[in-house]
């Protein structure tokens, strides 16, 4: 249902842009799928580039995107909630979206006012520019509006951190998972207030889910590290963009600094 929703939406806004009618048509369904699946497969050569500026395309793919990684726990919860089957919002509900928020928040701040590239947009479209790649990162979806290969180094570490913590559990996004990460603060904040338990917005985490949330913080880091001590060897890119490359490939992102160096050749299809 939200993805033929999206393909509409998208069909509309796609065909205001000026995008030929017949493409415009299965470029709608091809990237509302892909957005809600937060697969980051897209039609043209250079991602959404050319709609950086675009109001409609920019929160249609973003709405896609963000609903995808939410995952299921917070759809049923919210129509549980609706039906009234339940009367109140779910811990693990307000976790992810609290999670979610702060982190596309931030990082759309970041990049905003740390960013040189996206300087000569106009404010509400640095804005929009800021929130696109943040929210890309964060649900793995893979897009960009601008490129990527010349971001400089604290908003290279900050996409890394946002796609290394990545969606939410039961959604369609890649990562740690944002759960995941929220149990790591809960342990790191209670070791250092000293308390014997662990909590998080008053509640007690479970010892199970603390196990979980270290071992896949340990499994995620060991691979990144070994990853990127093999293309280190092997490959001639900077530290930074080796990194940034083993980060989004665990995290199932799609997102690349390498694929827009003049290296590598690239074969233009649209």
């Amino acid at each position: 249902m939200i993805e033929t929703l999206g393909a509409v939406a998208l069909f509309i806004a796609f065909r205001d842009a000026g995008v030929e009618h017949n493409f415009a048509i299965w470029s709608s369904i091809f990237h509302s799928v892909s957005a809600f699946c937060t697969a980051g497969f897209g039609l043209y050569n250079n991602s959404f580039e050319l709609f950086a500026d675009n109001v409609p395309i920019n929160l249609i793919l973003s709405f896609l995107a963000i609903f995808g990684s939410l995952g299921f726990i917070v759809v049923t919860d919210f129509w549980n909630r609706l039906t009234r089957r339940t009367k109140v919002i779910s811990y693990t509900t307000k976790i992810i979206l609290l999670v979610t928020f702060v982190l596309i928040s931030t990082g759309t701040i970041m990049i905003y006012f740390f960013e040189p590239s996206i300087q000569h947009f106009t404010e509400d479209t640095r804005w929009m520019v800021s929130f696109f790649q943040s929210m890309t990162a964060l649900t793995t979806v893979g897009f960009n509006t601008v490129p990527l290969s010349g971001i400089v180094l604290p908003v290279l570490l900050v996409m890394v951190l946002l796609m290394y913590v990545g969606a939410s559990p039961s959604g369609t996004g890649g990562g740690m998972k944002s759960t995941t990460f929220v149990a790591l603060i809960a342990i790191m904040i209670s070791r250092i207030r000293g308390k014997s338990s662990v909590t998080f917005l008053g509640k007690a985490i479970p010892l199970e889910r603390m196990y979980v949330a270290t071992s896949t913080f340990m499994l995620y880091a060991s691979v990144i590290f070994i990853a990127t001590f093999l293309l280190a060897v092997t490959e001639s890119f900077s530290f930074e963009q080796i990194l940034f490359e083993t980060t989004s490939a665990i995290g199932t992102v799609g997102l690349s600094v390498v694929l827009h160096h003049p290296s590598v050749q690239r074969v233009n299809l649209f």
